[in-house]
């Protein structure tokens, strides 16, 4: 039998080269009507763009920003596959490296990379059409994989029982949706008992978390009383697997009910042929899965059984692919998509210990960096004696500036799901841009794209950048096109990381927003889902790229 070939792992050298680096600059954050150039005022006149309307959210600012080099490409499903494969190498070997079912991995993460979450209030519907908030509080999630159980135990509530129409803010205890249930204990006689829905779903997640404890909890045999908590000696116990099953089944049906009632028109069909999954569903899909392939209770299930990438058929990552005559694009080639942030970050965790390199998720203005400006333009030089000239005009705002096709971007942008070679050629070359002869692929027009920031709903135009705390630098010698001789006030550009913001910024596809939509939009989502649009590039930081000064 030939012996398996072993994945190449990635090297310093390997990632490196699928970057593209950019100095330490000076640069605009934010645009106005005044700095596009004349010709895009001409034509926001005659076409109604409205171009000042979708600016004005985001008032420019002078920004610094140290150097970093940017993935030429958004990530990949091979490549992504390395990571979730890693376990098998580390079992092997018996090396230290983080590896996908390390719980010590996701509480960093969770907690030092400071990507945690408090608490959301989702606004639900309840009984007579009243809405209501319903908070869901993270305080006592040990890491990622936790908080994200979490997540889905939280919308399954407000799916069974705040939208059934019998909850009231009183009491969660429902009326009407009560099933009998058989609980059968060695030596004793087969009990009759009652429960609701909301009975159902805490012992399922019970369970759920005590057989991935060996995936979440970093010593899960220390845990004192972690058996007793979550699954404790009642009537609601489960006796055996087909109790489980029948559970999850039970959920399962409710679920797909509620969200017949909730979903958009244009996906019912999808959904009822189980073309537009929903991750709730796929999570409890994918456990009864695992759970049935162990047999029993008594076997812990690994998380990379369950949280492989929403859209992976299996958690090798192999897909039946139609390759006639070789048009299909390779799975292995097309960006990974249907992860959380927290999965996004896990990798850029993994690929800084494999490498050696400070590797991370980019921040929303190195994303806008690469999306935006040239390579030399605002450039610090401390070695030229000649004066920096930053001029706010030679930003691209509108992804059509260059050599762009003004037409393409009226209709449907690049999906990120294109898959037939030519096809998915021509995005590639419709949404890259040229940085001195080396192309950022995938990034205008593509897809979302996880940054490192959080979206604040209080501030809409980068006003925290006026706050006295945050360094400024006012005696640089900068002339400006509109203002030669006249001193720059520069901020030192930092991510916004509080945590009072539940919801994370991605950037990139500029959508159809009444027609064009700018190069660096932002929109926010929660952090804790999969979804079909979205992807990730990474960025890697020199480890001096946090000197003081200009």
């Amino acid at each position: 039998m030939p012996e398996k070939k072993k994945e190449q792992k990635p090297t310093a050298e390997s990632v490196t080269a699928g970057t593209v680096p950019f100095p330490d600059s000076v640069l605009l954050i934010g645009s106005k009507l005044e700095y596009i150039p004349k010709f895009l005022r001409e034509l926001d006149l005659q076409k109604h763009l409205c171009i000042g309307n979708l600016l004005d959210p985001t008032p420019p600012h002078w920004m610094r920003i140290r150097p970093f080099a940017i993935g030429k490409r958004l990530v990949t499903n091979g490549e992504y596959l390395k990571f979730f494969q890693a376990r098998y190498e580390e079992a092997e070997e018996g090396g230290n490296e983080f590896f996908y079912d390390d719980p010590e991995l996701w509480r960093m993460v969770w907690e030092d990379l400071n990507l945690q979450i408090t608490q959301v209030t989702m606004a639900v519907l309840a009984e007579e059409g009243e809405v209501v908030e319903h908070e869901e509080v993270y305080h006592n999630a040990v890491n990622a994989l936790d908080a994200y159980l979490t997540s889905l135990r939280m919308e399954m509530e407000r799916l069974l029982l705040l939208q059934t129409g019998v909850y009231t803010r009183e009491s969660s205890k429902s009326t009407g949706t009560q099933a009998i249930g058989f609980l059968k204990r060695p030596g004793k006689k087969t009990q009759r008992f009652e429960f609701t829905r909301e009975k159902r779903l805490a012992r399922l997640f019970s369970l759920i978390r005590l057989k991935l404890c060996k995936s979440i909890f970093q010593a899960p045999e220390r845990e004192a009383g972690l058996e007793d908590d979550l699954i404790a000696e009642s009537e609601d116990q489960y006796d055996d697997l087909a109790a489980v099953v029948g559970d999850i089944d039970y959920l399962l049906k409710n679920l797909r009910d509620q969200y017949l009632r909730a979903i958009d028109e244009q996906y019912r069909q999808a959904f009822i042929q189980n073309r537009h999954p929903v991750e709730t569903m796929q999570f409890l899909q994918r456990f009864k899965l695992a759970i049935k392939k162990h047999k029993t209770l008594a076997d812990p299930v690994a998380a990379h059984e369950i949280f492989y990438p929403r859209y992976w058929q299996r958690p090798g990552g192999e897909r039946a692919r139609s390759a006639i005559r070789g048009h299909r694009v390779r799975w292995e080639d097309l960006p990974i998509i249907g992860i959380t942030l927290y999965e996004a970050a896990a990798y850029t965790v993994w690929l800084s210990e494999t490498t050696g390199l400070d590797v991370s998720l980019p921040s929303e203005f190195e994303y806008e960096r690469a999306a935006s400006w040239g390579l030399k333009n605002g450039r610090i030089d401390p070695a030229s004696d000649e004066k920096l000239i930053v001029e706010p005009c030679r930003k691209s705002v509108l992804p059509w500036e260059g050599t762009k096709d003004f037409n393409f971007y009226f209709g449907r942008e690049g999906s990120i799901n294109a898959n037939k070679q030519k096809e998915y050629a021509r995005l590639l070359n419709a949404t890259g841009r040229k940085i001195n002869g080396e192309s950022i692929d995938q990034i205008l027009g593509f897809g979302w794209q996880w940054t490192l920031d959080r979206f604040n709903e209080s501030e809409r135009k980068y006003n925290r950048f006026e706050n006295p705390n945050y360094p400024v630098f006012t005696d640089i010698e900068v002339a400006c096109a509109g203002k030669e001789d006249e001193a720059l006030t520069v901020y030192e550009y930092e991510p916004y990381r509080s945590l009072e913001s539940a919801y994370f910024v991605v950037r990139g596809a500029p959508d159809v927003i009444g027609g064009a939509g700018l190069t660096t939009r932002r929109f926010a989502v929660f952090p804790l889902r999969g979804y079909r649009n979205i992807s990730f590039r990474i960025v890697i930081r020199p480890e001096d790229a946090g000197g003081d000064g200009l």
